[in-house]
């Protein structure tokens, strides 16, 4: 008993057994003993084709001839394992295995982008809160089924994201209800991130990488990173301002030796926290203070007093300035006139 492979068409020219191809098997029974031989059949498991010989004289064979077309099947099988059998009235049945490697080529591709920030693929990541949006593209590059596994690795956390996680949804195009992807096809996924203070601060880039795999070491793990320019915009305003005025002579105008106070506000208007915000006036006593880190949106504010002189009362005015600066601004400043009312004197 003798099943071999006798032929391949080969249908898509890759010189090996591949989906597709159609496989020729010959199974060839031979009456090895000294009796003529009856009722022989010979089978085939693979495509159930079968043939009989009425009889077969010593030196005699029954042979069958079949086709078989490779499946998606063999190809994830690795082989095509094939038994050919023969049998007789005077013989038990006899078969003969025929194993066919296939060749195996698993591969994944994956490609992840920015679809759009805040909604908008033209938008710039440059505020607090901003929602940086992501498509995440994987394929079945290679000729068998696959059963992936898709993370997203957020900077913000830098722990993954699976498919049940909130940050990572998908697959938006599937096979279906099973995990099961065929050669050929794509998944798509969507996820989303939050940019925080820290990346705003940090300035540079935000890069987010997804990475597919198969949990299997004879699948390449592939990745894809993608890159969203973060842009900082810092800025500082400042204001000054008189805020009270002690008023000691109850003239209810600013006059000699009073007493006014002086508030100077120092405001971040950029979207990055700003370090050593320094406010200062030469006239006030105090004249300085300092604010380690000032977040956008907040304050550092400096109270001073000025008694008034009569250089104040002579010149009729004082003019007085406040200035404001952080290691990520210029200098700016506010100033602040405040009139000084002429003394009025009654001649008896």
């Amino acid at each position: 008993m003798d099943k071999a492979l006798t032929g391949n068409a080969d249908e898509d020219g890759s010189g090996t057994v591949s989906l597709g191809d159609t496989l020729t098997y010959t199974i060839t029974a031979t009456n090895g003993g000294n009796v003529t031989l009856n009722n022989v059949t010979v089978s085939d498991d693979l495509t159930g084709d079968s043939t009989a010989c009425a009889s077969v004289a010593p030196g005699g064979s029954c042979g069958l001839i079949v086709n078989y077309v490779v499946t998606q099947a063999d190809v994830d099988a690795g082989e095509i394992l094939n038994t050919g059998v023969a049998d007789s009235d005077e013989t038990p049945p006899v078969e003969d295995p025929e194993d066919v490697p296939v060749p195996q080529n698993p591969a994944l591709g994956i490609v992840k982008s920015v679809t759009a920030i805040d909604g908008d693929p033209g938008n710039p990541a440059d505020s607090l809160g901003d929602i940086v949006e992501y498509e995440i593209v994987v394929t079945n590059t290679g000729d068998v089924t696959l059963s992936p596994t898709v993370t997203d690795v957020l900077t913000q956390s830098g722990s993954p994201l699976a498919l049940d996680d909130p940050g990572l949804v998908g697959p938006l195009e599937s096979q279906g209800d099973d995990d099961i992807m065929e050669p050929g096809e794509t998944w798509t996924y969507t996820a989303s991130f939050e940019l925080t203070q820290a990346e705003l601060d940090d300035g540079g880039d935000l890069v987010n990488e997804a990475c597919a795999s198969n949990g299997d070491p004879s699948v390449a793990e592939v990745c894809s990173d993608v890159v969203t320019p973060v842009v900082q915009d810092p800025a500082l305003a400042v204001d000054k301002s008189l805020s009270a005025n002690a008023d000691e002579d109850n003239s209810s105008t600013v006059s000699l030796d009073d007493t006014l106070t002086y508030t100077i506000t120092a405001t971040n208007t950029g979207n990055v926290t700003l370090n050593n915000v320094v406010v200062s006036d030469n006239l006030t006593s105090p004249g300085i203070t300092v604010c380690a880190t000032v977040a956008p949106g907040g304050s550092c504010e400096l109270v001073g007093t000025y008694g008034v002189t009569q250089d104040d009362v002579d010149a009729g005015e004082i003019l007085n300035l406040g200035v404001a600066n952080s290691d990520e601004t210029p200098p700016v400043d506010d100033p602040e006139d405040v009139p000084v009312p002429p003394v009025s004197y009654t001649h008896l």
